[in-house]
């Protein structure tokens, strides 16, 4: 069970997440639902297609989380609540996950030059899974 002492000391999480959320950003996207749960349904999609590429052993994703876990008892991933508090605080600015949506207190540029600072290929997976995120989103409005 990840602790949210553990999570702020795994900088995979952390990058991964960080990443994740400037692509979101980049791509225009001002805030997180979180109302019902919503982010949670999206990101479960998004961990499946995480997988599909971690089964392929890409070496060239290693300074990225093997897996994220979904709880048995809640079916919430904790690792994106512990991301959505930790980004309170951080380069994205957001505001309190429990509200009905987490805002992004950046602008698409500063999450761009966030994404600098990543590989060409964790930017391309980013791309993807933001994708996969977003489309779920358009799917459910």
């Amino acid at each position: 069970m990840t602790t949210k002492t553990d999570f702020f000391n795994s900088t995979l999480y952390e990058r991964f997440f960080r990443g994740f959320m400037a692509t979101l950003r980049s791509r225009g996207e001002s805030n997180i639902t979180t109302l019902d749960d919503d982010h949670q349904r999206r990101f479960a999609n998004v961990v499946s297609k995480y997988k599909e590429h971690r089964a392929l052993k890409r070496e060239d994703l290693r300074d990225l989380p093997a897996f994220f876990s979904k709880s048995q008892i809640t079916g919430r991933y904790k690792e994106l609540d512990d991301a959505l508090l930790l980004l309170q605080n951080g380069l994205l600015g957001a505001q309190n996950p429990y509200y009905p949506e987490v805002k992004f207190g950046c602008s698409p540029v500063v999450a761009k030059s966030i994404l600098e600072r990543y590989s060409s290929i964790e930017r391309e997976l980013f791309e993807e899974l933001a994708e996969t995120y977003l489309n779920e989103q358009m799917a459910t409005h």
